[in-house]
């Protein structure tokens, strides 16, 4: 970034955790593809790695780092970078994205020329080019069991992600936001039980109760190396924190009483869940020594 204007137009929040193998690729796509006008900033917020990461980024001459003491988690930890966000459009990224050819400047043009969307999101692709199932429709009654016996599968291939459509919730891997709408949904609920999933869902869900409608936009592209951070988790925990954010979701938007009869449905379909999942996990496990 070469001069500064006194307040950017865009704000791109980077939340890092153990990225010592992605942020470099991350943040050299920002600076290779934006224009050199002074009218965006980079903030990067740190949770508490003990990797060469913070080392790494203050390499990159106007980037604010924002050192956590520790992992605050997914949402907590954008809150805090939210705070410092001057842009009226705030780009979310997580550390293992990689923009393609201004993909940022194309979904800034989309929002300031589409007054009805709040957000919007890129198609993103695996490393090999392939096509990323990154849009999904909201969690609902109707759907939370045909997903289940499908193994995500119904969710996942709801949308056609080679076409640029509107879509209930883009995954917060890459998300450009309107200022003005975040201030209206007070950002992220940073509640323990979203510490790592799901908190991207009640997000979308709140912007879309407030009226603003999501696009993918397929034209803008980043690549993703999916899963970089969260799967230096070990598997149960990762389990542990999925179905803890899914428990948060639907007592907070779809069920009044957690121990009325549709609470105690939903707490009996949490616990076959979780179980279920972790056996799938060791039987894989298992076959995979034994190959």
């Amino acid at each position: 970034m070469n001069k500064k204007k006194s307040k950017p137009e865009l704000s791109i929040l980077v939340l890092t955790w153990n990225g010592e193998g992605v942020i470099k690729t991350n943040l050299d796509s920002i600076y290779r593809n934006m224009p050199k006008d002074g009218s965006w900033e980079v903030i990067v917020v740190d949770n508490a790695s003990a990797d060469k990461t913070r080392e790494i980024v203050n390499e990159y001459e106007g980037v604010k780092l924002i050192k956590n003491r520790e992992n605050f988690g997914f949402a907590a930890g954008n809150n805090i970078g939210l705070k410092e966000a001057k842009g009226d459009y705030v780009l979310l990224l997580n550390q293992d994205v990689e923009q393609i050819d201004g993909a940022i400047e194309k979904m800034l043009d989309f929002l300031k020329n589409n007054e009805d969307f709040g957000l919007a999101a890129p198609q993103l692709l695996y490393p090999d080019g392939r096509v990323q199932l990154s849009c999904r429709p909201f969690y609902k009654w109707s759907n939370l069991f045909l997903d289940y016996i499908t193994f995500s599968q119904y969710r996942k291939n709801y949308y056609d992600h080679t076409k640029s459509q509107e879509a209930d919730q883009p995954m917060a891997s890459v998300l450009m936001i309107k200022r003005e709408v975040l201030n209206e949904v007070k950002g992220f609920d940073d509640h323990r039980d979203f510490w790592l999933y799901f908190n991207d869902m009640d997000l979308s869900y709140r912007i879309h109760q407030a009226g603003h409608k999501h696009y993918l936009l397929t034209e803008a592209k980043f690549y993703h190396h999916h899963g970089e951070s969260a799967f230096k988790m070990l598997q149960y925990k990762r389990l542990l924190e999925y179905h803890r954010g899914l428990k948060r979701f639907f007592f907070k938007h779809h069920i009044k009483h957690k121990f009325g009869p549709a609470g105690l449905v939903f707490w009996v379909f949490l616990a076959a869940s979780y179980v279920s999942r972790n056996i799938e996990v060791i039987i894989k496990g298992f076959w995979k020594k034994m190959r």
